[in-house]
């Protein structure tokens, strides 16, 4: 694992404390972004690698 910030430890902390904030079984966290963030990201991928997203 990368560097924990401080937010990423609180958010880790309240999802602990509070398990419907977690993510469930097959859920990951990039499924959670709205989709304008997770097209920004699409948009600054290589061509082929955002091809196969």
């Amino acid at each position: 694992m990368g560097v924990v910030t401080r937010a990423i430890k609180r958010r880790l902390d309240e999802e602990s404390s509070n398990p419907e904030l977690a993510p469930r079984g097959g859920e990951d966290l990039i499924s959670r972004l709205p989709d304008d963030i997770l097209t920004s990201i699409i948009t600054i991928l290589p061509g082929k690698d955002a091809a196969r997203t």
